[in-house]
């Protein structure tokens, strides 16, 4: 994820491997706004699962850099509830 606030975009990735460590499938995206870390963190981590159920996927395994939003969302206490329960 990088953000470049002066051009209102961010760049987020995913990359999806198997339980080999192979790659299945991987994105990069650039997405207009100005966000926030977190909300950019947390837009990453949505484009992955995305990614993930579209390719099939059925045991997801979420790792992040960002501690804080993967809390996030094993939690029901977050200011970002109702995003997180998109996500689940």
């Amino acid at each position: 994820m990088w953000l470049e606030r002066e051009a209102n975009v961010i760049g987020v990735g995913a990359v999806l491997p198997d339980h080999n460590g192979w790659v299945q499938a991987a994105l990069s995206e650039r997405i207009a706004g100005s966000f926030g870390p977190q909300i950019a963190e947390s837009l990453a981590i949505l484009k992955g699962l995305q990614l993930s159920v579209s390719s099939g996927f059925l045991n997801i395994i979420v790792e992040s850099d960002a501690k804080s939003i993967v809390d996030a969302i094993a939690s029901d206490g977050y200011a970002f509830v109702s995003f997180w329960t998109y996500c689940r």
